[in-house]
């Protein structure tokens, strides 16, 4: 996955350089366009001074040879840098269009990598929606032995900085046991079906609230509970703090 982000952002910056090139051979255009408006200009003005001296010539019989020759050269001149123009405008647009073409080309080999990216990122939420979590709605005794299954791993394996309190005022992680956890899996059987609730648990330094497998303890409903099943639940909490 690092690989294609490194790839996508490599293909999002070379996209974003040839978008500044794009936009410098723009400016280098509009700037070749602005002379050659100049140098049309410059050669209409420069007809109209050589209509102008050819007319004041013929009108005053003063045509010397030299200086028509010379005005022909200027013309010439100012022709040639004329054609000189177009032929660069030529190879600006020749230019233009191969960087066009490599413009598509990053977009493709793009949309191919997000293309890419979609497909990866489809597989990792279906590989993580296939995962087994732990249902808050308990429907038969398997839900409940899965249930009371990570009650244990957690009672085992961690010892939580927060006191957990399951509806009792003397069970907390500090003082159930493996044997308060066969008597409450009892009841929990008993009274089927059932809706748990989660709560947040401080696990080695992590908080966990998602109901997922060996991050959640779920709070079983004692409020179901008869007066004298809540009474007979509770004694196990004050025998294990007496002892």
């Amino acid at each position: 996955m690092l690989g294609l982000h490194k790839r996508i952002s490599h293909t999002h910056t070379r996209v974003l350089d040839v978008v500044d090139a794009i936009q410098e051979t723009q400016l280098e255009l509009k700037l070749k366009s602005m002379r050659v408006k100049q140098a049309q200009r410059q050669l209409a003005k420069m007809h109209a001074v050589h209509e102008m001296q050819l007319k004041r010539l013929v009108h005053k019989d003063l045509v010397h040879l030299e200086r028509q020759d010379s005005l022909v050269d200027k013309f010439t001149s100012s022709t040639r840098m004329t054609t000189k123009i177009g032929h660069e405008n030529e190879l600006l647009e020749d230019k233009v269009t191969a960087l066009e073409g490599s413009i598509d080309r990053l977009l493709e080999q793009y949309e191919e990598a997000l293309h890419t990216h979609s497909v990866s990122m489809r597989q990792l939420q279906s590989e993580h929606d296939s995962l087994r979590k732990v249902d808050n709605e308990l429907e038969t005794i398997q839900d409940v032995d899965d249930v009371f299954e990570d009650l244990k791993y957690i009672l085992l394996h961690h010892k939580p900085e927060k006191k957990f309190c399951l509806k009792s005022k003397h069970l907390t992680l500090d003082t159930l046991t493996l044997d308060h956890l066969q008597a409450m899996k009892e009841v929990a059987a008993a009274h089927l079906p059932l809706k748990l609730h989660s709560v947040n648990v401080t696990l080695q330094k992590r908080v966990y609230s998602t109901p997922c497998r060996r991050a959640t303890v779920a709070q079983l409903p004692v409020y179901r509970l008869t007066p004298l099943e809540q009474l007979e639940f509770d004694a196990l909490g004050v025998l294990s703090s007496s002892s």
